[in-house]
């Protein structure tokens, strides 16, 4: 039960064969092997055969990602038991592979101006979903067109805070809320050692309704710019969400797969012939072996002047 505790012997034995796993990494292995102690806690583990794992995970609903991750816990647990000789020999579970997924949509201009109308009331309707009030309906608008119109993550933007704005305009993206849930101080593949920080630029609309927004808050009871029920609003929240606008307005999420990472898609595919490349790379986090450097704080601020020039042409775009 202990084998991921910080300090165990499995930890400190993988840390000297230099395959040392991150925090992240950690606590989700400490979830999977309560699932598979909670299915065979009470089976001796000499008993347990290859068959008896597959057939528990061809049953259970668990995704792809989980199913793999639970065979990593298990083919660890008889490596450490081996390697303790507490078993005599070894058996290695095979991970699944990954279904081929379609690819992902993005959104047309003419789709984007249909979701966003100038008007505010129509906006609203638009968003409005069952017994939400005005100001959720809003702020699920709001949300989304930050994505939309940045290229933002939708696990940055929900940990977005209020004092990640450098200006009005430009925003320090140095959070997200990462597969455990938990709000954490870097960016995607991002460690403490190199968190992959960046900054973004908003086009003068999305600036004009997160103001709308924050005024509308009568009472801020996080520091989160989007919250509900006093915490950031949950990812497959806002999918959810977005998927009924969608609806709304007869535009087919199923088969063209329009998720909120399409969202990130389509910022990528209008911008990409209009601003520079690289530039282009450091708003969208994308990097090369050669430009880790540019994503710490400091770096990540000195791009603001540079990234600024771009402020037009996201402009023309968006507003």
């Amino acid at each position: 039960e202990n084998i991921y505790e910080p300090d165990s012997d499995f930890l400190l034995w993988q840390k000297y064969k230099g395959h040392e796993i991150m925090e992240n990494t950690r606590k989700c292995k400490i979830r999977q092997l309560k699932r598979v102690l909670e299915r065979f806690g009470d089976t001796k583990i000499k008993d347990l055969k290859t068959i008896d794992f597959d057939k528990w995970l061809l049953k259970s609903s668990y995704s792809v990602y989980n199913k793999n991750l639970i065979i990593s816990v298990i083919n660890e647990i008889y490596k450490s038991l081996y390697r303790d000789e507490i078993l005599s020999n070894i058996f290695r579970l095979d991970a699944y592979g990954y279904p081929r997924i379609s690819k992902k949509g993005i959104l047309t201009l003419d789709e984007i101006k249909q979701l966003f109308p100038d008007d505010y009331h129509q906006l609203v309707q638009i968003w409005q979903t069952g017994k939400m009030t005005e100001f959720e309906s809003y702020q699920f608008a709001v949300m989304v067109y930050l994505i939309l119109t940045t290229g933002m993550r939708v696990g940055e933007v929900s940990a977005l805070k209020w004092d990640q704005f450098i200006q009005q305009d430009v925003i320090l993206i140095n959070s997200m809320i990462d597969t455990n849930k938990e709000r954490v101080d870097h960016l995607k593949k991002g460690n403490d050692i190199n968190k992959k920080w960046r900054i973004t630029i908003l086009p003068g609309r999305t600036v004009n309704m997160l103001n709308t927004l924050h005024l509308m808050k009568i009472e801020n009871t996080t520091d989160y710019v989007f919250e509900y029920e006093n915490n950031y609003v949950n990812s497959q929240y806002v999918l959810r969400h977005l998927h009924n606008a969608l609806e709304k307005n007869n535009i087919d999420w199923k088969t063209r797969n329009l998720t909120t990472h399409s969202l990130r898609f389509t910022y990528n595919t209008l911008m990409k012939n209009l601003i520079d490349n690289k530039q282009l790379r450091l708003l969208m986090g994308h990097e090369r072996e050669d430009m880790t450097n540019y994503y710490d704080r400091s770096t990540a601020l000195d791009n603001v002047p540079l990234l600024l020039q771009n402020k037009g042409t996201i402009d023309s775009v968006f507003n």
